[in-house]
């Protein structure tokens, strides 16, 4: 009799320890299972303190003005950055951007290759839902021109100089994961670059495309 009652209470014992284990292995299911959709499906930052970002794109861009000349085509811009978001809205961060162009006066024969560059750091804002971030960021750092001036092909002189200048940009990233998406941005250096009589205005409106990548710590 005693063995029989010993053997209903084990039985007893390990079914209340199973039901009570139960709820908690749910639970622990059910986060898994969450938290496997929220790394492959949604793709905003509300959710995640997203610190870390950085970006590489490529578009053209307006030319500005120049002391002589006139530009063939639209410049070639490359931009890379990298930012901090210390809050979920707001952060700093470092851009680089460089614009090439060729420049020709027919008159003469005289082309010129001409290439203004920016770095400096900058201060960042953005916003997002869903898939999309909006960010804008504006800069104060160093402007470099560089000027090389071929006559009929052959090299006559350049022209190479620094200035204060700034930077202004906004745009969107739309994400296609949670790290990574694409980024459109629209652009501008502003500033003005002299050397003896000579002058380079780069402010013009520009636009790049490309990625844009966020370290998920």
């Amino acid at each position: 009799m005693k063995r029989i009652v010993f053997i209903i209470g084990m039985i007893l014992l390990t079914q209340t320890a199973q039901s009570q284990s139960r709820p908690a292995y749910r639970k622990m299911k059910n986060e898994h299972y969450r938290i496997l959709k929220y790394r492959t499906s949604d793709c905003t930052f509300k959710n995640d303190f997203y610190r870390l970002n950085a970006a590489v794109s490529a578009g053209a861009s307006g030319y500005g003005t120049v002391w002589t000349g006139d530009s063939e085509g639209y410049p070639l811009v490359l931009r890379v950055e990298a930012s901090y978001f210390f809050m979920e809205n707001f952060g700093a961060g470092l851009i680089f951007n460089s614009s090439r162009c060729d420049i020709a006066i027919k008159e003469i024969g005289v082309i010129g290759k001409d290439i203004v560059n920016f770095l400096g750091p900058a201060l960042y804002g953005r916003i997002g839902f869903n898939r999309f971030i909006f960010t804008a960021s504006a800069g104060v750092g160093m402007l470099n021109w560089s000027f090389s001036r071929y006559l009929y092909h052959n090299y006559d002189y350049g022209i190479y100089t620094s200035s204060i200048g700034g930077f202004i940009s906004a745009g969107g990233s739309y994400m296609l994961a949670r790290n990574w998406g694409v980024a459109l941005n629209i652009q501008s250096s502003a500033g003005s670059i002299k050397k003896m009589q000579y002058e380079r205005n780069p402010t013009a409106l520009g636009f790049t495309i490309g990625i844009h990548y966020i370290f998920l710590i």
